[in-house]
């Protein structure tokens, strides 16, 4: 018989509000909190570590963390708190109704006034509910990429530590991480195991405010299978297992107020799954008794795969199987089962986004086989659910196609009866889940399976080769600084995670993985021969890198507070970085030190720019101004002053004579670089101007803007030459072509567009990020464009393959 917190959990999930918690009240290990990694038993949550949290935190102080420990960094966007996200009163599954609420009827009908009643009765053989007697609040971090990224790749550790150094008895996919919780004050819980039909249980309580915290559970008494009753929090109750219970609160409650709001009543979760391969030497006609037993479970029966082949002994392919009710668990049944994937990752949101406006179904696993959601696969082997790629809307008869399906199973290990129907290609340009023959085995560019970790990083990537553009997903954080080296051969990244890594741009192949920094990465440079890069960071360290062995060269310390901005001289030899100290400061490459530093900014320098020359340096701030240096002396040549807002974006003409820049204000303006006069003003925006660049002619002015829009103005006459609008979804980044005549830009919706610059036609969309788009360049020939998000991915597009003709054509 399953477990009243089994069926609590099955059958309250079904609501869309997270996985149920039988047991809301907090362990020994302290309340529920977002990045907590840990693992269930019997319906409570019992946590590890937090991973959010330093290692020295007072949190993971007394427990410890795994080897190796690096805390999970996230934006603050994505963290969402939601206050009565729940209303207080009672949570029924659909089998259980309420039958009174001082004299009304309903199912989940509120909690009135002080004496009111409940009276519920189980329509089914097994049903559940909760009651709350305060709204309950939500706190959530959204889905993202780079938290599947991080447990990805700290998985092996986090289990290590589970068995090794905490001692515990579990298994890989017990291990849960934390992305969001629902927690109120006092609760009761009850589960209508077996036998439930026609049960009734009564609830009474004082719910008004100010009142003191009482209620009771009672069970009808004509019933042979009375239902499972729990409540809390337990440092104010005195309770029985069944039959009846009585809830005293103390009579100062705000003694209690941590205790009482640290109730967490549902989870928001992912899971991750491995396949695992047992060689077993079968006869080709193995009849089910040779085949391995899959043991009893109550769900998620194990599926053995067998792959008939014509020789004698074969490999058996096993998908462990869960051994309590996980909703997710079934999302990563069939990802492995319905894919390549060598492990998946899903999270409770995935469920509730397939299912969109309709119920969650009561069987999950035959919603999945019905609706074949579609399936990301990279080159590291991880799968997860595309939700954002489905080819259509989930059927409305999905629920009912699942629920006729034919699930039998003729004995231990035998496949389901018949093949399931095939997955629909997504909508996009390209496909996402990638085989054997996708790849080029006979790539020279391939890295030496036999290479250790001693190899500085270099090795294979987390790649997805999706025909027209290559996924690179190594980062666990936001990718923050980007650049294309000259020579078009070398991409780099940095991230919140504190990493660079180095990418070979044509083929996706991980160079090197630099791991200096001890914060996010703000802004990368190559030099002009694309034999060294420059890296600024949050830590306010600028370091010099040499491309070739990925060692750094020299540290260029100075700065008393974070690197916002790093760029060579076009000689490459000195670099100039703008930091939030205020100051713009220039470096001799050589020698590492500083030849001087700018003190006549008077707030956080943002923005560095050199002149084709190298002669001059402009510097944007936040004090709403633009500064010209002389690159020789330091010494300031121009203030450029006008602006009402930040300045976002600064940038030299072709020739060196004139100096763009754009603003919060909405405006861009020209200036001499020559006088420091302001020679054309550009109001074209109603937002802020995100990017401002001059076309490679120098005739035309490119600006993009929170408003939504792109447009190009001439550079002399300020007369709009060129307008593309993006609706309500403001555009994040811009750029053009090195030739001019193409346009790109990346909107609110996470696509890229690319444009005739004669024309204003949209050449192609380019789909894929899941996330705000932070940089955009285009490859020195222009047949590619890197873009980096705030997903933990890059992406390079090949867009002589997204395309046939010319531009205008």
């Amino acid at each position: 018989m399953p477990s009243a917190w089994e069926i609590y959990s099955e059958h309250l999930f079904r609501l869309g509000h997270g996985l149920p918690l039988w047991d809301p009240e907090p362990t020994k290990m302290g309340p529920v909190l977002v990045g907590d990694v840990g693992y269930t038993r019997e319906g409570a949550f019992y946590r590890l570590f937090n991973a959010t949290h330093p290692a020295k935190h007072r949190i993971n102080a007394r427990y410890g963390v795994p080897v190796g420990y690096k805390p999970f960094r996230f934006p603050d966007f994505p963290l969402n708190r939601r206050d009565a996200a729940i209303p207080a009163g009672p949570l029924c599954s659909r089998s259980v109704r309420s039958v009174t609420v001082g004299g009304q009827v309903g199912v989940n009908a509120g909690l009135g006034g002080g004496g009111a009643g409940l009276q519920f009765q189980c329509t089914d053989e097994q049903g559940a509910l909760l009651v709350m007697k305060e709204p309950a609040t939500r706190e959530e971090l959204h889905p993202s990429r780079r938290m599947a990224n991080y447990m990805r790749q700290n998985h092996q550790s986090w289990y290590t530590f589970a068995t090794e150094v905490c001692d515990l008895d579990i298994e890989r996919e017990d291990i849960i991480f934390v992305r969001g919780w629902v927690k109120t004050a006092e609760w009761a819980v009850a589960a209508f195991v077996h036998e439930g039909r026609a049960a009734q249980l009564t609830f009474s309580g004082d719910f008004t405010a100010g009142a003191n915290a009482s209620f009771t559970l009672a069970t009808a008494t004509n019933v042979t299978v009375l239902p499972e009753v729990s409540a809390g929090p337990r440092g104010m109750v005195q309770q029985g297992r069944r039959a009846s219970l009585r809830i005293t609160g103390p009579p100062d409650l705000d003694a209690a107020q941590d205790q009482l709001h640290e109730q967490c009543v549902f989870l928001h979760y992912y899971k991750m799954k491995m396949r695992f391969f047992w060689p077993r030497v079968m006869k080709a006609a193995a009849g089910p008794h040779e085949l391995p037993s899959s043991g009893d479970h109550d769900y998620n029966d194990t599926d053995v795969a067998v792959d008939v082949a014509m020789e004698d002994e074969m490999e058996i392919e096993q998908v462990p199987a869960s051994r309590s009710f996980d909703p997710v668990g079934y999302l990563l049944d069939y990802i492995l089962e319905h894919s390549n994937a060598e492990v998946a990752i899903a999270n409770d949101a995935d469920i509730l986004t397939l299912c969109k406006d309709r119920e969650i179904p009561d069987d999950i696993k035959a919603f999945l086989d019905a609706t074949q959601p579609h399936i990301e696969v990279n080159e590291d082997g991880l799968g997860m659910l595309s939700i954002e790629m489905l080819a259509a809307e989930v059927p409305a008869s999905a629920e009912a196609v699942a629920s006729e399906q034919s699930l039998e199973v003729d004995a231990p290990g035998a496949s389901i009866t018949g093949p399931p129907p095939p997955i629909p290609p997504p909508p996009s340009l390209s496909h996402t889940e990638t085989t054997d023959e996708d790849v080029d085995h006979d790539d020279t560019s391939a890295v030496d399976e036999n290479k250790t970790n001693d190899d500085k990083g270099k090795g294979v990537a987390s790649i997805a080769r999706q025909g027209d553009v290559i996924v690179l997903d190594d980062h666990t954080g936001g990718v923050c600084s980007l650049a294309f080296s000259a020579d078009g051969i070398h991409v780099a990244s940095g991230s919140e995670d504190s990493t660079i890594i180095i990418w070979d741009a044509r083929t996706g192949q991980k160079v090197y993985e630099l791991n200096v920094h001890d914060d996010t990465v703000c802004t990368l440079a190559f030099s002009p021969d694309g034999q060294e890069l420059v890296s600024g960071a949050r830590d306010g360290r600028v370091i010099l890198w040499t491309v070739e062995t990925g060692e750094p060269r020299a540290f260029l310390d100075g700065h008393d507070g974070f690197v916002y901005s790093v760029v060579f001289s076009p000689d490459g030899q000195s670099v100039a970085s703008a930091s939030v100290d205020f100051t713009v400061r220039l470096w001799d490459t050589a020698t590492g030190q500083a030849l001087w530093s700018s003190d006549g900014h008077h707030a956080v320098v943002m923005l560095v720019a050199f002149s084709p020359d190298g002669k001059q340096i402009v510097s944007a701030s936040a004090d709403y101004s633009a500064r010209i240096w002389d690159t020789e002396t330091g010494t300031e040549r121009w203030k450029l002053e006008g602006h009402e807002g930040v300045i976002y974006s600064i940038a030299f003409s072709p020739d060196g004579r004139r100096v763009v820049t754009g603003s919060d204000d909405g405006s861009c303006r020209i200036w001499s670089a020559q006088t420091g006069d302001e020679l054309v003003t550009l109001r074209e925006h109603t937002g802020s101007v995100w990017a401002a660049a001059f076309s490679p002619d120098g005739k035309n002015v490119l600006s993009a803007a929170s408003d939504g829009t792109v447009k190009i103005c001439d550079s002399f006459s300020g007369e709009r030459v060129l307008v593309r609008e993006q609706g309500d979804a403001l555009v994040t980044a811009a750029a053009f072509s090195a030739d001019g005549g193409r346009i790109c830009a990346a909107a609110g919706d996470n696509a890229l567009r690319v444009w005739s610059a004669r024309s204003g036609r949209c050449l192609v969309t380019l789909e894929g990020h899941t996330d705000k788009v932070s940089h955009l360049k285009f490859s020195p020939d222009g047949d590619h464009i890197v873009s980096s998000s705030d997903d933990s991915t890059l992406r390079v597009w090949n867009l002589a393959q997204v395309w046939v003709g010319a531009d205008d054509e």
